[in-house]
This record gives C-alpha cells, sequence and structure tokens, in this order.
C-alpha cells in the first residue's frame, strides 16, 4: 500500500514538474521575443521616412532609408566633437573607470577583510557613511576638487573612480569573507609574498563576482551623463551629446537612440526610466 501511494507521489510530482517547465520556459520564450520584437522594431524604425514613423509607426519601411544615418552622423555634433570622437571618449571613459574603480574596490574589501591592522574595522562604517551622504553636502567640494587639481576635461578623470566607494564594496567584502584562507597559508609556506597572493590566487578565484560588478559599472559610466556634462564639457560622450542634441527631424532622434539607447530597453529599474524620458525632453 505504501509503495502504491509513492509510486502515484512520483507519478504527480514528475507531472506537475513538467507542466512547470512548460510554464516557464513558455514566458521565457515569450519574454525573449518581446525583447528581440523591441530591439527589432527600434531598428527598423531608424529606416524610415519622417512621414511612417506618424503614420504607420509600427509597418515594416517601404524602402529602407540608410541615408538616415549618414544625415544623423553629419549633424551629431557637440562642441566640435563628431560622432566618432564622442564614441571615443564614451569607450575611453566608460571602460577605464570601470576597470580602476573595480580594481580599487576590490583591493580594499580585501585588505579589510583578511588583514588585521588599525582602523581596518572602521573601513566598512567609513564607506556606508560616504553611501548615505547626501550629494548635496559633498557636490561642491568634489566638484572644486575636480577643478583644482586638473582632472576635468582630461583623461586624468579616470583617477577619480579609484576614489568611489559604493555598495560594491560590500559585495566584494562578503565574498571575501567566504574564500577560504588556507590558499594564501599554503602559498607563504612556499614563499609568496602578499603581493603574490593576492594577484595570483585570490583575485583568479574573483574573476566571477569582478566581471559581474564590472559589467554594472561599466553600464552605469557609460549612460552618466550628469558628471560628465560637469567635468567633460570639452571632451564629450554619446551621453553628453545625445543630452543636448536638439534637431528638428524626428527620424535623427531615433537614429541616434538606436546606437544609446539599447541598453535602457532592457533595464527594468525606473530610474533609467525617468533618464530616459528626461534625455528625450532634452532632445526635444
Amino acid at each position: 500500500m505504501i509503495k502504491k501511494v509513492l509510486k502515484r507521489t512520483k507519478v504527480k510530482n514528475a507531472v506537475s514538474w513538467e507542466i512547470t517547465s512548460v510554464i516557464v520556459s513558455a514566458f521565457f520564450f515569450l519574454l525573449s521575443f518581446f525583447f528581440v520584437y523591441i530591439l527589432f522594431w527600434l531598428m527598423m524604425t531608424t529606416l524610415k521616412t519622417h512621414t511612417e514613423i506618424v503614420v504607420n509607426p509600427f509597418k515594416l519601411p517601404k524602402k529602407l532609408m540608410w541615408s538616415n544615418y549618414k544625415d544623423m552622423l553629419s549633424v551629431f555634433t557637440y562642441n566640435n566633437t563628431s560622432f566618432g570622437g564622442m564614441l571615443f571618449n564614451s569607450v575611453w571613459h566608460s571602460v577605464g573607470g570601470a576597470v580602476i574603480q573595480v580594481w580599487s574596490t576590490c583591493s580594499i574589501a580585501y585588505l579589510s577583510q583578511k588583514y588585521k591592522f588599525p582602523g581596518a574595522k572602521l573601513i566598512a562604517p567609513f564607506v556606508m557613511f560616504t553611501i548615505l551622504f547626501p550629494l548635496y553636502g559633498t557636490g561642491g567640494a568634489s566638484y572644486r576638487l575636480v577643478f583644482k587639481m586638473g582632472f576635468a576635461n582630461s583623461p586624468l578623470i579616470l583617477v577619480t573612480a579609484g576614489m568611489i566607494l559604493s555598495w560594491n564594496f560590500f559585495y566584494f567584502q562578503a565574498f571575501f569573507a567566504t574564500l577560504s584562507w588556507s590558499y594564501a597559508e599554503a602559498a607563504f609556506i612556499d614563499g609568496a609574498n602578499d603581493w603574490q597572493v593576492y594577484y595570483k590566487i585570490m583575485l583568479p578565484q574573483s574573476m566571477g563576482i569582478i566581471g559581474a560588478i564590472g559589467i554594472g559599472v561599466w553600464a552605469a559610466t557609460w549612460q552618466d551623463y550628469g558628471s560628465q556634462i560637469l567635468y567633460l564639457t570639452k571632451l564629450p560622450t554619446l551621453s553628453v551629446g545625445i543630452y543636448y542634441f536638439k534637431q528638428d527631424l524626428f527620424i535623427r532622434i531615433f537614429g541616434t537612440s538606436f546606437f544609446y539607447r539599447m541598453d535602457r530597453i532592457t533595464n527594468w529599474s525606473a530610474s533609467s526610466g525617468l533618464q530616459l524620458r528626461n534625455s528625450m525632453i532634452a532632445i526635444g
């Protein structure tokens, strides 16, 4: 009797699991289709005429207007910087800033977690304080510091990326708390020093979290037009250029948006939606 009940239970569980798998698979298929459709629609919209966008916004273009991109690139300039120049500024600023910020945050979290020295336990509260301290209390001082040090409108602005300690510090600290110190002890026995342990043993095991956080920091830096407007007016990025880009032709707005706004499509946060709305308002 018990065997029959167990057998029926297993059959029911198997059926329930199959039904759940089908439902979940269908949900993610529809979700993926939704994202792909939006990107496809955005691409097709950039190849339409102004009339087609207004009259038939969801239909395919009758003729692919590749000249829209040529027109957009020819007029999309800001502060004597072309589209290519702004793209280059965006790349070095976002990639360089992400590398420096992630490296500095990871290193400080590692030191505070694995080494005992005076003040080690005060680092985490200090980071929390800097995060919670309101921007209007530090914005003026940061602005004055950047310009006094000559970091503004210069690649030296990347130095400031190493001064940023965000919530990522606590992610790294939690990761290193779970990483066994026995690896380091074995390396010390073999004659390794602290630098060798960190770079050859600890960092390779941290590539997963470094990659995940690095992508997030890069994306945030790429679209952070607020600080770039303040400190990189003479070296404008795409974020700054799009923010100030004002043209009468609606099609050019869509052409510009294709290069920069795809990250907004896949970003569910309300803050990104607000930035998109503000950017479109600024574009006109």
